[in-house]
């Protein structure tokens, strides 16, 4: 590989960093070339990015991220590194039912929210709710209030009319 060419990887990885919202190293050594292809369809499906390159290309890459020189401790071996773009928790989640079904301690690492995690915290972050789970809880707790109000509306519409009423009543005896 020329000087040009590891510049385009280093390049391509730097792009990735500066769009995540999570990243996770892997160590992929055990992994049968199934494993590691539904794996990856498994990502892609999610719009989630699997990249394996050199840990000196990784290096290169991350310089510029906070925490770089504790997360770059972590890039021996034989490294990959999943990019979860929208929803930083759903690349934390396939991994975790990858592992679980497969039996491999695969997680090295993991950077969610400027913080570096060791890998085995897959299980806490795995549980954290995602995005939309977020999103949804939000709307319901501004969504209760409001729901509310029509039914005090009519309450307070339907005792004003009984009170109307009788003293309608009244009128008429």
């Amino acid at each position: 590989m020329n000087k040009e060419e590891k510049a385009l990887v280093i390049a391509e990885i730097a792009e990735k960093v500066g769009k995540q919202s999570s990243m996770v190293l892997t160590d992929f050594v055990g992994m049968t070339v199934e494993q590691s292809s539904l794996l990856r369809t498994e990502f892609r499906a999610s719009k989630i990015e699997y990249k394996v390159a050199k840990n000196t290309f990784f290096k290169r890459a991350m310089k510029e991220l906070k925490n770089f020189d504790k997360f770059s401790g972590y890039l021996k071996g034989q490294t990959g590194i999943v990019f979860g773009y929208d929803d930083p928790i759903e690349s934390i989640r396939i991994l975790k039912k990858f592992v679980d079904k497969n039996n491999k301690p695969l997680v090295k690492a993991i950077y969610f929210e400027d913080s570096i995690y060791p890998g085995n915290k897959l299980d806490e972050l795995s549980k954290l709710p995602s995005k939309k789970d977020l999103y949804a809880s939000i709307v319901g707790c501004i969504q209760d209030p409001i729901a509310g109000v029509p039914s005090v509306i009519n309450a307070t519409i339907g005792g004003l009319i009984s009170v109307i009423e009788e003293v309608a009543k009244k009128n008429n005896k």
